[in-house]
């Protein structure tokens, strides 16, 4: 029997003051659903959309920081015993070649993009696996699939060590019935004027609505959004 009607309703995102993250969460607050928010520090923006409901949640941590990753999964299992939907949105950003690139910001944006989001991640299999259709959804983009060419190197890899990650996923919790899907996405839209138009958010969101609608009997592995004025 199909559940395609099921409503997710315990919600994790992590890099949760990014702009599309934000959007996300406006959405899925509309919604109703639970939303856990995790991110390296708070705005004012998004306590004022988790607090309008009392079952939303803010948990301050940095993820390059395994201690703070268990502190959160703490939090987390006190207030709810299952989530149906894992979102790894969390990736740094250092402007530059890697050739002038700090060796400690380095380290340290691998620590949270890619260690941090694994680590995250294993520690929620076991809340997700209570879920009914549990999902995971991890937010890539076009410069870490070879898609497009990027002068961040660093940016590059974190973003392909994510891709990497969720293909390599899906075949691991097959049989835990966890459904894995990677977004890669284009130039989104920020605020600075473009020759071309970006992204809108929006649309990122409604691509988060598909994948939570479909039935469990459908797993989509990957999406890929650009701007519709050219592709990369």
């Amino acid at each position: 029997m199909s559940d395609s009607k099921q409503i997710v309703r315990n919600v994790v995102i992590t890099g949760a003051t990014s702009p599309l993250a934000i959007e996300f969460i406006k959405w899925a607050n509309l919604k109703s659903y639970n939303i856990i928010a995790i991110s390296r520090r708070l705005s004012q923006e998004l306590k004022d959309i988790l607090e309008s409901r009392t079952n939303n949640k803010i948990i301050i941590a940095d993820l390059s920081r395994p201690k703070d990753i268990k502190e959160a999964i703490t939090q987390i299992k006190k207030d709810y015993d299952h989530i149906d939907l894992h979102i790894n949105n969390a990736c740094g950003w250092y402007e530059g070649s890697i050739k002038v690139t700090p060796f400690n910001e380095i380290k340290k944006q691998i620590d949270s993009s890619i260690t941090g989001n694994i680590l995250i991640t294993k520690d929620m299999i076991p809340l997700l696996s209570k879920a009914s259709g549990p999902q995971i959804v991890n937010i890539c983009s076009t410069v870490g699939t070879g898609y497009r060419f990027s002068p961040n190197t660093l940016y590059a890899i974190l973003k392909g060590g994510l891709e990497a990650f969720g293909r390599s996923l899906r075949n691991d919790l097959k049989s835990e019935n966890i459904r894995v899907t990677n977004i890669h996405l284009g130039r989104l839209e920020d605020g600075e004027p473009t020759e071309n138009p970006p992204i809108p958010l929006t649309d990122v969101v409604n691509v988060f609505e598909l994948i939570i609608s479909v039935s469990s009997n459908t797993s989509i592995d990957s999406i890929c959004l650009t701007p519709s004025k050219y592709y990369y």
